[in-house]
């Protein structure tokens, strides 16, 4: 099963933009699925925690009321597409406050101050996510 997905998922990337590089887990990004917007590559895994799905699908939910009832499409497929619109969306000129939140965020869970579900509820609202969450919800209705 992994293989087909990962078969499907190579093949709808490389339709959308030939010139997007696919690593399958590598270590560093072993966890889930990751991407490198400046670089055009994205990592492809499966091992993404209940807590990451439950953020990505109520911040779906907040921007497409409904749409996992009204689009049948997998959450792994899904998350591949948001990562393709981060390669899609990105901007230069929100990197540095992005990366800051996430490190910050990172601290806060180290310190105790906000737990991992709070970290994930924050992450997937951060400008760089919604974007990328909003084209590939933009992609599913283009096609449906």
């Amino acid at each position: 099963m992994k293989n087909r997905k990962l078969y499907l998922a190579k093949k709808l990337i490389k339709a959308i933009d030939k010139d997007i590089r696919i690593i399958v887990e590598r270590k560093k990004y072993s966890k889930g699925l990751a991407c490198l917007p400046t670089e055009k590559t994205i990592f492809l895994g499966f091992r993404a925690t209940d807590l990451e799905n439950q953020a990505f699908i109520e911040l779906v939910n907040e921007l497409e009321p409904n749409f996992f009832c009204n689009y049948p499409v997998s959450l792994w497929l899904m998350g591949v597409l948001h990562e393709i619109g981060h390669i899609k969306t990105h901007q230069d000129s929100l990197e540095n406050d992005y990366n800051n939140s996430v490190q910050m965020l990172e601290q806060l869970v180290e310190l105790g101050v906000i737990t991992e579900k709070q970290q994930n509820e924050f992450y997937v609202r951060l400008d760089l996510e919604q974007m990328a969450t909003q084209w590939a919800i933009d992609y599913i209705k283009g096609i449906a």
